[in-house]
């Protein structure tokens, strides 16, 4: 179907006018005019002028011109030389050190006691104990000057983690060029065997007393197998000094003859 048509056909329905209702004026109210009140004029009150007082000019007074004193003019006074005091040497407290240990245990003369009196005495000075005995707990460290028949002590030390140091001089070797007996020929490879075991399986580290000695056992019985180095025994020079030869200190006055070096064993044999 056509939407133009549908539009044509129906009219449009108009709303009727309806008339419009005006509201009434009403008058307006005005508020009646109230007379302002004034406040009175007050008098200002002015206060006096009071004259000003100035000081009195008081004369100045300048201090006299002193004359200058240089300081070189006056005599200089030394003081007296006080004996100064000392304070008194306490002995510091010092962390304690481990404990060192020194085997063998001998007494008596010879090389080997002399040589730990003196060891020990130098480790006391540097502030070190040295141990009774190698089972002491606080032990860190032992010596072995040689050997010692206490393998089991070593050992039972060593796998506590003490470090074990071996010095070594040279070995028995008389009884190999002469016979001595049966006994004496066992005593000396028994000490001979006890000395290289501690070199071959406890000790840490090994210290020669000379080259010569360190070639005659790695010849006789092999190299170690822990490192090591040679230290010559130290000269006291305060009892022995180079250049002065007294009369009755020398090798021939001693009766060993003009070839002293016969008296040592050829390594090479």
């Amino acid at each position: 179907m056509d939407s133009r048509r549908l539009t044509d056909d129906h009219p449009t329905a108009r709303l009727p006018d309806h008339p419009t209702t005006q509201l009434p004026d009403h008058p307006t109210t005005q508020l009646p005019d109230h007379p302002t009140t004034q406040l009175p004029d007050h008098p200002t009150t002015r206060l006096p002028d009071y004259p000003t007082t100035r000081p009195p000019d008081y004369p100045t007074t300048r201090l006299p011109d002193y004359p200058t004193t240089r300081p070189s003019d006056y005599p200089t006074t030394r003081l007296p030389d006080h004996p100064t005091t000392r304070l008194p040497d306490y002995p510091t407290t010092r962390l304690a050190l481990p404990s060192i240990a020194l085997l063998p245990h001998v007494h008596g003369v010879g090389g080997m006691v002399s040589f730990r009196h003196r060891f020990a005495a130098g480790l006391t000075r540097r502030g070190y104990r040295v141990a009774a005995s190698l089972d002491e707990p606080d032990v860190a460290a032992a010596l072995v000057i040689g050997g010692t028949r206490d393998l089991p002590a070593l050992w039972r030390a060593r796998r506590r983690g003490v470090r074990i140091v071996q010095r070594l001089n040279g070995m028995n070797w008389l009884h190999r060029k002469r016979p001595l007996g049966l006994r004496h020929s066992l005593r000396a490879e028994y000490g001979n065997w006890l000395l290289n075991t501690i070199r071959t399986r406890l000790a840490d580290y090994i210290v020669y007393q000379s080259e010569f000695s360190r070639r005659w056992w790695e010849r006789v019985y092999g190299p170690a197998p822990v490192p090591s180095s040679v230290v010559y025994n130290a000269v006291d020079l305060d009892v022995y000094r180079p250049g002065i030869r007294e009369q009755g200190t020398g090798i021939r006055d001693w009766g060993l003859g003009p070839n002293p070096q016969s008296l040592i064993p050829n390594p090479q044999s």
